[in-house]
C-alpha cells in the first residue's frame, strides 16, 4: 500500500536553471519529516534544465514538455498526478525556509473547509512584494491599481483594495486573491473547484483560481507570518510577449467575471483602458531592456558572506578567489548588527536561517547589493538589474 503523501509540490520552470537549483535545495531541506512529492514541469527550456534535474535531483518527478504550454496548462498536467493532502504551487525563482512545509501542513490541519493560503514574499532587493495579498479585482479596484492612484492612500480599504492596504503585511488576514508564485490548497478543494483555466497563458490565472476557491470554501488566507524569497521576474523576463500575455489575461478575466455586470459603455472604456495600458507598458519594457543590456555588474569588494556552514564558507571563498576580493564572513547570529557602511555586497547562504536573512534584507534595502548562494546547489548569484547574475 502506498504511503500517505502529505504535500505535493508543483513547480513550472522555464529557462531559469540557476535559481531552480537553489529553490530545490531549499525545498529538500524543508521536506525533512514530511511525506512529500515534488513535480517539476519544464516548459521547453533550452538551458539544460531537463538534463541537469534528471541527473542531480532524482527525488523530483520531472515532466518535460516540447513546447511552452503556459503556466495553467503546465500546472494542470502535474495537478492531475498529485496525491498529497495539501498541494503547494511554487515558482522556480523562490527560496523557502527550513520549516516552511511543516508550517503549511499545520495551517490546513487547523482549519475547517480551508481556502487557499498565500505567504509573505520578499524579492532579491529586500522589497516586500505587495501582490502577496490582494483583494478581488473588480473594475473599481483595477482602476485605482492601474492608474497608480492607490499610492495616494495606500492603507485605504477602498483605494488600495488591490493590495489590501488596510492589513499589515506581517499579520494573518483574509485575502480573496493570492499569488500563484506560492499558493497552497487542499487536494479536496482542487477536486471541488477544478484546475486552472487554460484560456489564460500566464497571469491572472491565479486570481481566477483564487476567486473560485474563495467562493466555495471558508475563504482564502494570507499568512504574513510565513516568509519566502521570490526573485520576481527571473522565470518570466520582462519581454514584450509577456506583457502581451499580462494585458490579454487581464482582458480575459474582465470578460469572464466583470463584463456581464456592467453596461456596454463601461465595458468599452475598460477594453480601451487595458489596450492603452499595454501600449504604455510595452514602451517601458523597451526602455528597461536597453538599460539591462548595458548593465554590467562586477563582483564588488569588499564582500561579506553570511553563513553558518564551514563547507559553504570554504567553497565560496575558493570559487571567488580569482576575483581577488576582500571577503569576510559572519554567522546569522551577527545579522542584527550588520551594516552596509563598508560593504558593497552581502551574500547570504540560503541554507542558513532564512527568516533572519529576510529581516536583514528589509533593514538594509537600498543600501547594498544582495547575493545568494548554496554550496549544496553549487550556486552563487547576485540580484542586480532586476535579474539574477552569476557571481562566478
Amino acid at each position: 500500500m502506498d504511503k500517505r503523501v502529505e504535500v505535493s509540490v508543483v513547480v513550472v520552470s522555464y529557462k531559469c536553471l540557476m535559481v531552480l537549483r537553489l529553490m530545490l535545495t531549499s525545498l529538500r531541506r524543508s521536506m525533512e519529516g514530511i511525506e512529500c512529492e515534488v513535480f517539476v514541469v519544464d516548459n521547453a527550456s533550452n538551458d539544460g534544465t531537463v538534463e541537469y534535474i534528471s541527473e542531480h535531483y532524482p527525488w523530483v518527478t520531472l515532466i518535460a514538455s516540447d513546447e511552452n504550454l503556459g503556466f495553467p496548462r503546465a500546472n494542470n498536467i502535474a495537478l492531475e498526478l498529485c496525491r498529497g493532502d495539501v498541494i503547494l504551487l511554487l515558482n522556480p525563482d523562490t527560496v523557502v525556509p527550513q520549516h516552511f512545509l511543516h508550517n503549511v501542513v499545520a495551517h490546513f490541519r487547523s482549519r475547517e473547509n480551508p481556502g487557499a493560503m498565500g505567504v509573505n514574499m520578499t524579492d532579491g532587493t529586500g522589497r516586500y512584494l505587495p501582490e502577496s495579498k490582494r483583494g478581488y479585482t473588480d473594475l473599481r479596484t483595477s482602476f485605482f491599481k492601474l492608474t497608480g492612484l492607490w499610492h495616494i492612500a495606500p492603507k485605504s480599504p477602498i483605494i488600495n483594495n488591490y493590495y489590501l492596504g488596510q492589513y499589515d503585511s506581517e499579520h494573518v488576514c483574509p485575502a480573496p486573491s493570492l499569488s500563484g508564485a506560492c499558493m497552497a490548497f487542499t487536494r479536496e478543494t482542487m477536486q471541488r473547484v477544478g484546475f486552472f483555466d487554460t484560456a489564460y497563458f500566464m497571469y491572472s490565472e491565479d486570481i481566477d483560481l483564487s476567486n473560485r476557491i474563495q467562493n466555495t470554501t471558508s475563504g482564502n488566507i494570507y499568512r504574513g507570518d510565513l516568509h519566502i524569497i521570490h526573485f520576481k521576474g527571473e522565470s518570466t523576463p520582462p519581454r514584450l510577449r509577456y506583457i502581451y500575455h499580462f494585458y490579454n489575461s487581464m482582458l480575459l478575466f474582465a470578460r469572464k467575471h466583470e463584463f456581464q455586470r456592467h453596461s456596454p459603455l463601461v465595458n468599452a472604456l475598460v477594453y480601451c483602458g487595458i489596450r492603452f495600458g499595454f501600449v504604455i507598458a510595452s514602451i517601458r519594457c523597451l526602455g528597461n531592456r536597453l538599460y539591462q543590456s548595458n548593465y554590467n555588474f562586477r563582483f564588488p569588494a569588499p564582500t561579506l558572506l553570511v553563513s553558518d556552514n564551514a563547507e559553504c564558507i570554504t567553497w565560496f571563498t575558493h570559487r571567488a578567489s580569482h576575483e581577488k576580493n576582500d571577503i569576510t564572513t559572519a554567522s546569522t547570529d551577527d545579522l542584527p548588527s550588520i551594516t552596509a557602511s563598508d560593504r558593497k555586497l552581502i551574500v547570504f547562504d540560503v541554507d542558513s536561517d532564512l527568516d533572519a536573512v529576510i529581516a536583514t534584507m528589509r533593514r538594509l534595502r537600498g543600501q547594498v547589493h544582495f547575493g545568494f548562494c548554496s554550496a549544496t546547489a553549487g550556486v552563487a548569484f547576485v540580484y542586480a538589474g532586476q535579474t539574477c547574475r552569476p557571481l562566478f
